[in-house]
């Protein structure tokens, strides 16, 4: 893979992980919406962990399983988030010296 191909996933990653926090932030998804609401929501946190693993590290992987877990758990389904929950503690174990900060899974949102 190229660098310029990775900066394109890493673009991807960046763009889909915010877009995907701004929904969870305005709280326009939720259980009650449409599924194919839903399953847009779940696709957008999906394809930014997607892009992450091509362009990102352990810490990023992390971020993003933390991501499908919040979108998994905003829209009601409990087991997908608590999955997703769990590999995102799994990564952070597994890579202690890339571990992402509380405060930057809590913010969410990343620099373009």
């Amino acid at each position: 893979m190229t660098e310029s191909q990775i900066a394109d996933d890493r673009a991807f990653a960046v763009s889909l992980n915010n877009a995907t926090w701004d929904v969870l932030t305005d709280g326009s998804v939720d259980a009650d919406s449409p599924p194919d609401v839903q399953e847009m929501f779940l696709y957008g946190a999906y394809a930014s962990a997607y892009h992450w693993r091509i362009a990102g590290d352990p810490a990023n992987w992390a971020r993003a399983e933390h991501l499908v877990s919040r979108a998994a758990s905003a829209i009601g389904r409990s087991e997908l988030a608590l999955r997703h929950a769990r590999r995102c503690i799994e990564m952070i174990e597994a890579h202690p010296g890339t571990r992402p900060s509380a405060t930057r899974l809590s913010q969410g949102r990343l620099p373009g």
